[in-house]
């Protein structure tokens, strides 16, 4: 019994996708790793299986929607090994439905994958959703039956193209195709290829799970094999057809919300072609497919230039259609002469200025700067729950007191929503600034928009285009994550950078300083409707750019003939939170093109720029108020616990110099931020105080005087859990965050 079982088609199928079809089984393992964790959670990839939402909702639809896609991929897993694995089983040719039943054998790698998704989805749901059961249990069902029905209706469809009506289109196509020298060719060796490679197979698994020994009586002609191959090989080029012609209608129509799938069907749709098509070139070139493959890759590689002006990736807002603006030293020093530091320094000195005529004479206003770090959609949330706890607590003290915000990615998003909502709350247009709504509203996912437009429309259909106060530009997921961010926050950010000129000028609202990294070089870009050019240079008085390095530039002088007044706000906020891969790098329209990033590459807490703004104006700050209180805003401990040492493999010691560099990347500026800080105590005639307000996770759970459920560090990421928002909301009432919010109250007396 043991040896009829090893010798199962089952058993074999295994050890055929582990001999010949790593390639495949590479596909799968990458979806559990997903699915479990422990691939993508940084960039909370995991959420998108495990938290799938169709039009803002996770529920039967959405999971019934992922499970027609995961069906989908199943099929393809199904139709690609056999058309890889006709010649090794032949005995299938005997069987009645052959297809049918070797994909009965073929299960076990699909329902594994499957009761191991179930497994996480309920998990996660209960753990982090805090779904009940019974909710629960109706996803799940959507999940089986969608990928079950879409299981049924491609195994009906096989079926019928095996009837005579069929078969007879194929023959005329067959007929035609046998005519060519390279077919024929190919024929010859499908036909070798029957003759050898056989496994041994003594038994199958036959409906309903009984395991029927195989009787080799007749054996099968070689015209016979060859019919059934071509006859499902027909069928695996019109899934392909299908897969790609649902990716391709799916980025035609990327607005209509009806057609958004879930980010996680979308990439099981694409998985499923690409298993397809890894399913092909294995087929047809056999062991140099991964060269070919690798020459391919290499090929579009190489040969795909781009320019830059014809980049996919634009700034919403600039004219693209001027000459682009020359991008050389010469030019940069051209931008920063003495004669615009002094007319900058000025223009904002007038800023400051009507700051300090908000306040009474006496007693001298403490001026306050706030900076906010990056980290995703937690930083987003927790820099908003700050400003409204702090604010709040400080009867509004915080943002009439403030003039300066800087900082990096979710944070800045943070910090330029509530700054707008409180603008509209003091014009009377809003009656509460620190409800809850709002931090709901900059809670919504958008991570599953983002993947959906990188999958449907970035990979399947990406010539799409849109246009915006006369101009075209491409539709990227770039867009689609503005647009969503726009409709999460009810239009209010719809604006160009330059609206908000007048209202800093009049110091209604605190300036708020963007400051993306320039890839090409190290630079720093200002993205500000006033003129900073003081922030250019790193010289202790007017800076003279013939000899200092220029360490920034101005995207509002340097493009100005490019319309940079129009730039959309939301493209500047996207700009200066751009992770790698999940949004794409802008590229500007000048010659060399300038590619920006996220801020926090060069500093993720907007220190940087707050003390050399400090540094700039330090004059009259000493004079006219009574101090600086620096808020800082951190989505992380400042202090973290030293790491035990580890068992350190050679496999570790190859990789960890760069993982220590990433992983430290923020402790380095913390250490160089710091420093600027003692510095600045040195060198600044009057008090400066620091406020930290800190997401620890660790800090909630070590509170034993508060009740809260545990948490979890939430992820870098575009996408929150019920948990995790509700943790970020907690995380106010730590002990530590609640003497950083009396020490301010205390200073804004």
């Amino acid at each position: 019994m043991l040896h009829l079982l090893f010798y199962s088609l089952p058993v074999q199928l295994l050890f055929f996708h582990l001999k010949r079809n790593l390639s495949l089984l590479a596909v799968w393992v990458a979806l559990a790793l997903v699915v479990m964790g422990l691939w993508g959670k940084t960039i909370g990839l995991p959420y998108l299986f495990l938290a799938p939402e169709y039009r803002g909702q996770v529920g039967f639809v959405s999971m019934f929607l992922t499970g027609i896609a995961l069906g989908s991929f199943i099929m393809s897993f199904h139709l690609t090994s056999f058309v890889l694995g006709i010649n090794r089983f032949t005995f299938l040719g005997l069987l009645r439905y052959p297809l049918l039943r070797f994909c009965f054998n073929n299960s076990f790698i699909p329902l594994v994958f499957i009761g191991l998704y179930v497994i996480e989805f309920t998990r996660y749901q209960l753990n982090f959703e805090m779904a009940t059961a019974a909710s629960i249990v109706g996803k799940i069902s959507g999940l089986l039956l969608g990928s079950g029905a879409m299981i049924v209706l491609s195994m009906v469809y096989f079926h019928y193209t095996s009837l005579d009506r069929f078969q007879r289109v194929m023959d005329r196509v067959d007929r035609r195709i046998r005519q060519n020298n390279l077919s024929r060719i190919i024929r010859s060796q499908k036909l070798k290829n029957i003759q050898t490679g056989r496994y041994p197979i003594k038994s199958y698994l036959d409906f309903p799970f009984r395991l029927r020994r195989i009787q080799y009586s007749q054996p099968i002609g070689q015209s016979d094999l060859l019919q059934i191959f071509d006859q499902n090989q027909f069928n695996a080029i019109a899934l392909q057809v299908v897969f790609f012609g649902l990716l391709t209608a799916l980025g035609w129509f990327p607005e209509n919300e009806w057609l958004q799938i879930p980010a996680a069907a979308t990439s099981l749709l694409l998985f499923a072609f690409i298993m397809m098509l890894i399913g092909a070139v294995n087929f047809w070139f056999r062991g140099w497919a991964l060269t070919l493959a690798a020459l391919l890759v290499g090929g579009v590689g190489w040969f795909r230039t781009d320019d830059g002006h014809s980049s996919r990736h634009q700034a919403f807002g600039l004219n693209y259609q001027s000459p682009p603006a020359e991008y050389s030293i010469p030019r940069l020093r051209s931008l920063g002469t003495t004669q615009h530091y002094a007319q900058d320094t000025t223009a904002t000195l007038q800023i400051l200025v009507n700051w300090r005529q908000k306040f009474p004479t006496k007693p001298k206003p403490k001026l306050v700067f706030i900076c906010t770090s990056g980290g995703g959609q937690r930083a987003a949330v927790w820099t908003v729950r700050c400003l409204q706890a702090a604010d709040s607590a400080t009867a509004g003290s915080l943002m009439h007191h403030a003039q300066l915000i800087t900082g990096a990615s979710g944070g800045m998003i943070g910090a330029a929503y509530f700054r707008e909502v409180w603008l509209r709350a003091e014009r009377g247009q809003i009656s509460d600034p620190y409800s809850d709504r709002f931090i709901d509203k900059i809670a919504k996912d958008r991570l599953n928009p983002l993947v959906f437009a990188l999958v449907a429309n970035d990979l399947a259909f990406p010539w799409r285009t849109f246009s915006l106060n006369g101009q075209e530009y491409h539709r990227d997921r770039g867009y689609a994550f503005e647009q969503k961010l726009n409709i999460d926050t009810e239009f209010l950010l719809d604006k160009t950078v330059a609206d908000y000129r007048e209202p800093e000028q009049a110091a209604q609202i605190p300036m708020l300083l963007l400051a993306a990294t320039i890839i090409n070089d190290g630079r720093r870009l200002y993205i500000s409707p006033q003129p900073v050019s003081y922030l250019t240079g790193t010289s202790t008085g007017p800076p003279d750019f013939r000899q200092g390095k220029i360490t920034g530039i101005e995207l509002g002088r340097f493009f100005q003939q490019h319309s940079a007044d129009s730039l959309r706000f939301l493209t500047a906020l996207r700009m200066n939170a751009t992770f790698p891969y999940v949004t794409p790098n802008v590229i500007l329209p000048s010659d060399p093109p300038m590619e920006v990033m996220d801020a926090g590459l060069s500093d993720n807490f907007g220190v940087l720029d707050a003390v050399q703004f400090l540094f700039v104006f330090r004059d009259w700050i000493a004079k006219n108020t009574s101090g600086v209180v620096l808020v800082r805003i951190r989505d992380s401990p400042q202090e973290i616990n030293i790491r035990p040492a580890i068992n350190r493999s050679l496999l570790f010691k190859l990789f960890s110099p760069i993982e220590h560099l990433v992983d430290n990347l923020d402790h380095l500026q913390d250490a160089r931020n710091e420093a600027m800080v003692n510095y600045a105590h040195k060198w600044f005639a009057n008090s400066i105080h620091t406020v930290d307000f800190q997401y620890s996770p660790s800090f909630l759970m070590m509170d034993t005087t508060r009740h809260a459920p545990a948490i979890h560090q939430a992820p870098l990421s575009w996408r929150l859990t019920v948990r995790e928002r509700d943790g970020i909301k907690e995380m106010m009432q730590t002990a530590n965050n609640q003497r950083a919010l009396k020490n301010l109250q205390t200073l804004l007396q």
